[in-house]
């Protein structure tokens, strides 16, 4: 149905045709003609025999400039209040489809605590403000989807923190303001660099009374994180991320709890 949508938005805007220019914002068509995403235009290919458009160049907001890509002129449409009503009704419907939590992360022990009372968070998290953030385009590649995945795991351990466990008072270190912007840079790591970064930002920011007493052992087998950082890769990030879900006392209420 959404197909069969899309098509008639297509049509209808080929009608009514004044081709696109440089700046200009945009929907874009997916290849399976699903979705409808936000862009803008970046240039613009035209026959030189007749000026005719064959080609845009389209920049997908909130993504990396190298995911940019010419599209053919019959997948690109006005942003108008039908074509807009229309990708916001098939977004909801997708994301009603894929509620359920990534299995990946259900498996982490910080999914059980992701509720739990007396955490570090001063407003608990949502699923929804992880999962999406681990949600990935249709059309993304292997390594997108792990990064997406990965964004979300390290949210996740952030949001099952226990009170205690990170300086999240006023004049601590991990305070409302330093824990957002945290966030949204985990959000935005645009590959394996900027995530580790996060990563270990996070890992330091823990005090050690909250670490188990194999953290040392575990810890002890990973690269240093000045190496950590220089070699960074999503299969080093996924082996520090479960070190990391795996040592921490997510249960722990008092500093002097015993193991």
């Amino acid at each position: 149905m959404p197909t069969i949508l899309f098509l008639k938005l297509v049509v209808f805007d080929l009608l009514i045709f004044q081709p696109f220019v440089e700046d200009e914002d945009v929907l874009v068509e997916s290849k399976d003609g699903k979705f409808l995403w936000d862009a803008v235009v970046v240039d613009v290919s035209k026959d030189p025999d007749t000026e005719r458009v064959n080609g845009y160049l389209v920049h997908y907001k909130n993504w990396s400039s190298r995911f940019d890509q010419w599209v053919a002129p019959d997948r690109v449409v006005e942003p108008n209040k039908i074509n807009t009503e229309v990708q916001g009704e098939v977004t909801q419907d997708f994301s009603d489809a894929n509620d359920a939590s990534p299995p990946m992360l259900e498996k982490m022990f910080a999914y059980q605590f992701l509720n739990a009372k007396k955490r570090a968070r001063s407003t608990p998290a949502t699923k929804t403000d992880i999962f999406e953030t681990a949600f990935a385009r249709p059309s993304a590649s292997q390594d997108e989807k792990l990064l997406g995945l990965l964004k979300g795991a390290v949210l996740l351990i952030e949001a099952a923190l226990p009170r205690g466990s990170v300086g999240s008072s006023k004049n601590g270190s991990w305070d409302h303001e330093a824990a957002a912007a945290w966030r949204n840079f985990v959000k935005d790591a645009q590959g394996p660099e900027s995530l580790m970064k996060c990563v270990l930002l996070l890992e330091d920011a823990i005090s050690p009374d909250w670490f188990h007493s194999q953290a040392t052992q575990l810890y002890a087998s990973l690269p240093k994180q000045w190496r950590a950082m220089g070699e960074a890769s999503l299969s080093g990030i996924a082996l520090r991320v479960s070190v990391l879900d795996r040592c921490l006392k997510y249960q722990q209420r008092k500093k002097k709890h015993l193991d």
